[in-house]
C-alpha cells in the first residue's frame, strides 16, 4: 500500500516516535484499525500536538517552506531525494505534523487487541 492510498480522513495520529533508524507513526484510521508507518530515512519532522487530533487529509509534497528550512542544516544531502509529508488536521488549513524524509517507508495493519 502506499501512502497516498490510505484513508486517513476522520482517523487520528495516536503516537510518534523518532530514532536513528526512522520515525514511527501510529495511526487510527476512522474505522478504528491502527497501522504503523514507518519512514526509514528522515532528516527532521515538526509537530504541533498532532497526537490524537483528528486528521482530515494527507499532503506529500516537493516544494515546503519547512523542507527548505531542514535541507539549509544538511547542505550535503541531494534536495531531489527528500519530500515533505504533511498531516493536515481536522479543524485547520495547517499541517499538525511534518515530517521531511526519502520516500522509504513501510505501512503495516496491526493486529486488533
Amino acid at each position: 500500500m502506499l501512502l497516498n492510498e490510505m484513508n486517513i480522513s476522520d482517523g487520528k495520529i495516536i503516537s510518534f516516535n523518532a530514532s536513528l533508524q526512522g520515525l514511527k507513526l501510529f495511526i487510527q484510521d476512522w474505522e478504528e484499525q491502527r497501522w504503523l508507518i514507518i519512514f526509514k530515512e528522515v532528516l527532521s519532522f515538526q509537530s504541533m500536538s498532532a497526537e490524537y487530533e483528528e486528521l482530515s487529509h494527507l499532503d506529500i509534497v516537493v516544494e515546503d517552506n519547512f523542507k527548505k528550512y531542514t535541507m539549509e542544516y544538511f547542505d550535503d544531502e541531494n534536495l531531489r531525494d527528500y519530500l515533505c509529508f504533511n498531516f493536515y488536521g481536522a479543524w485547520s488549513d495547517r499541517a499538525l505534523l511534518k515530517i521531511i524524509a526519502k520516500n522509504n517507508y513501510s505501512i503495516s495493519k496491526l493486529s486488533e487487541r
